[in-house]
């Protein structure tokens, strides 16, 4: 399948970023640092809770559309929900 094909989210890091996404069922698909370069697809229960650690160092696009984690972060730290 191609990468990021039918997932709900996908995060791509340009730098190393600690990133967090917990579905609405409380299941965690992903709490990690992610490397530099590094993809991430994630499907899940929705809302889907997000938290990223270095918001500068990360692309998001959800559903197949960019997503401006710049817009919610504060301090480079943001938090946001995907519905």
């Amino acid at each position: 399948a191609a990468a990021g094909g039918g997932a709900i989210a996908v995060f791509t890091t340009r730098e190393a970023s600690w990133v967090q996404v917990v579905d609405a069922a409380g299941l965690v698909h992903l709490r990690k640092t992610m490397g530099g370069g590094e993809t991430v697809s994630i499907n899940g229960t929705l809302p889907l809770s997000v938290v990223i650690g270095r918001a500068n160092a990360i692309d998001v696009t959800v559903r197949g559309k960019p997503f401006d984690v710049q817009a919610v972060a504060k301090d480079n730290v943001a938090r946001f929900q995907i519905k």
